[in-house]
């Protein structure tokens, strides 16, 4: 039975290879048409298209794997006949089997995947690329300019402006100065005449220039005493004078003695405007009693405007101890770092023993005080207390320390001053 079986195989093989294929290739033909012009086969069974778009792009393999060995000679031919047969009736199921099969001719309009849509030469259009297993699309979605970003600015809240800083002191020759005590007339119109108009400046303790020290061509400084000066100083302006002192002694009881806060309100309510005007201010002054320099202190780090306004700070000192005067100097410009100006010293003891100094010992401690402070950029300029006759001294200081003679010229003590 086993040859009539081979040979009926070999009768059914010869008798399909004689089977015309041309109505299947016109029909796969008509079939790829289809697909690239997208008509309803698509739609109709879209799975059907894709085996066949995928198919139709492979060979169909070799089936002669199948023929026994003896018959592979004698039907070779008819083998390769039936591998043309339409691909959609075979499955891939080997690889090398495809090398016998010719490779199907397909023309441009037979291709399955639609061509590409031609890029648009706009720049205003981005493209993005998209696939699937069958097609290719390009999808067109706006792009927008990027703008420039506008600089960004932080609002912040602006600084005050800062306070009118402190003017500066007006150039002498000399650093003397004499405070006008008034009871001894013609004595500062021939003290400038004596000192060749070199003095550093006098003052009252208050805002009224008299008549005398006008005449004298010695620059004036006003005093702002206390509330009691408030009266007389709307006078205080520009061009009356060009420097201007605080309160007296704020320190002391008995003067002008008040609360730091006080000190605050004062200065910048009669002060302060002068700055505006062209003064060089000098603070209130204060005693070298024991809460001298920290009252002063306290009046620095309560008020910054103040200070930056003060050009020197104003120092009181009274002993018969020269060296002690010069060492709380220091002390207090370390501390202060600040330009000092020596509005009262003598030697005079206030310390109650009644040590009072002689003329030889008010003299020795002008000559020892004076010299130092010369020589200190520091010192701005001082005012020895003593601008009175020794027959009527004033302000509790012995007559020993008078400056001046009745008929107004100076003491051997006065002239030691001013040499």
């Amino acid at each position: 039975m086993a040859p009539f079986t081979a040979l009926s195989t070999l009768v059914a093989l010869a008798l399909l290879a004689v089977v015309p294929a041309p109505a299947v290739s016109a029909h796969a033909l008509a079939e790829r048409s289809d697909v690239h012009h997208g008509l309803v086969l698509r739609a109709a069974d879209h799975s059907a298209l894709a085996r066949r778009a995928t198919k139709s792009k492979k060979k169909c393999p070799n089936r002669a794997g199948t023929t026994p060995p003896s018959l592979v000679s004698a039907t070779s031919a008819t083998v390769s006949t039936t591998t043309s047969l339409s691909t959609s009736t075979h499955p891939t199921t080997s690889s090398s089997a495809t090398n016998d099969a010719p490779k199907p001719t397909a023309s441009p309009a037979t291709h399955d995947s639609p061509q590409p849509k031609p890029k648009p030469t706009t720049t205003s259009k981005a493209f993005i690329s998209t696939s699937t297993s069958t097609t290719t699309t390009e999808k067109e979605t706006p792009t927008t300019e990027k703008e420039t970003p506008k600089p960004t600015t932080v609002k912040t809240t602006p600084k005050p402006k800062p306070t009118a800083t402190s003017r500066p002191i007006p150039a002498r020759s000399s650093k003397i100065g004499l405070p006008f005590v008034g009871n001894v007339p013609g004595a500062f119109t021939k003290a400038a005449k004596a000192t060749n108009h070199k003095l550093f400046a006098t003052y009252n303790w208050g805002p009224n220039k008299l008549d005398e020290v006008a005449n004298s061509g010695i620059p004036f400084i006003p005093m702002f005493w206390g509330e009691k000066s408030a009266d007389d100083w709307s006078q205080v302006k520009r061009g009356y004078a060009t420097m201007a002192l605080g309160c007296n002694e704020v320190n002391q009881p008995g003067q002008s003695e008040m609360s730091v806060s006080e000190g605050i309100r004062i200065w910048r309510k009669y002060l302060a405007p002068l700055s505006d005007q062209g003064y060089t201010l000098f603070s209130h002054s204060t005693s070298n009693a024991q809460d001298g320099i920290p009252w002063m202190e306290d009046f620095r780090d309560q008020c910054d405007d103040c200070w930056k306004q003060t050009a020197a700070v104003a120092i009181h000192y009274y002993s018969n101890n020269a060296q002690g005067m010069i060492d709380y100097l220091v002390d207090a410009h370390n501390r202060l770092q600040k330009p000092l100006i020596i509005t009262e010293f003598g030697c005079v003891d206030f310390s109650g023993k009644n040590q009072q100094c002689n003329e030889g010992e008010v003299e020795a401690f002008i000559k020892t005080t004076t010299s130092f402070m010369d020589k200190q950029s520091w010192v701005v300029a001082y005012f020895y207390f003593g601008s009175f006759t020794a027959s009527d001294p004033s302000g509790g200081v012995p007559g020993s320390s008078a400056l001046f003679n009745n008929d107004g010229t100076f003491t051997d003590v006065g002239r030691v001053y001013v040499s």
